[in-house]
């Protein structure tokens, strides 16, 4: 692995900085796109369509499409 680091230090502060800001920014966007395609469902749309499934003897877990606005 230091062959491929070439010039990186095994106590680089730079480098650490870099890697958890670049860990960071993913974590925050893997979060940010789920949440914010949540908030474009209507949320008694949602709940009619689980509590509707349930009462078919369904499972709560619904993967309905719902149109966004």
């Amino acid at each position: 692995m230091g062959r491929l680091l070439q010039g990186v230090s095994p106590s680089d502060p730079p480098t650490y900085a870099t890697v958890a800001a670049l860990l960071a920014l993913s974590g925050l966007i893997a979060a940010w796109v789920p949440a914010r395609r949540a908030t474009h469902v209507d949320p008694m749309l949602a709940l009619r369509a689980d509590y509707s499934r349930i009462a078919q003897g369904g499972t709560p877990e619904c993967r309905c499409e719902f149109e966004t606005p």
